[in-house]
């Protein structure tokens, strides 16, 4: 079975209700032509790092698609957001977190003892 955004957008809906009657259309087109932008990226450009033809990419913006799960997370990808970003109309309004960083931490080891060491015959 083949999702599409509009369906995406129920199931969303039914997940988080304080997203519910904002049209998915509308939110993707908005929030594709602006991050688009933000990354300083053509439609041609877009299309072409998710490969389908620029047309493509000028219908999401003008809210005039229906685009499939895959197409979402292939858009997604290539603007560097998670895939219910683009249908979040809050989403680019609210601020950014800071980039999680990577850091060291020792994992405990999965060895157990079974009982305490006895004293070592030189002691």
């Amino acid at each position: 079975m083949t999702l599409r955004a509009n369906e995406f957008a129920r199931r969303l809906e039914a997940e988080f209700p304080e997203i519910a009657g904002i049209d998915p259309s509308c939110a993707l087109a908005s929030n594709v032509d602006r991050l688009r932008k933000d990354r300083g990226l053509t439609q041609e450009l877009l299309a072409e790092a998710i490969g389908v033809r620029p047309p493509r990419i000028a219908a999401v913006e003008r809210g005039e698609s229906n685009p499939r799960l895959d197409t979402l997370e292939k858009l997604a990808g290539a603007l560097g957001v998670p895939v219910h970003a683009l249908l979040d109309p809050d989403y680019l309004d609210r601020p950014e977190e800071p980039p999680a960083t990577a850091e060291y931490r020792r994992t405990p080891s999965r060895v157990r003892r079974v009982a305490e060491p006895g004293p070592r015959p030189s002691e």
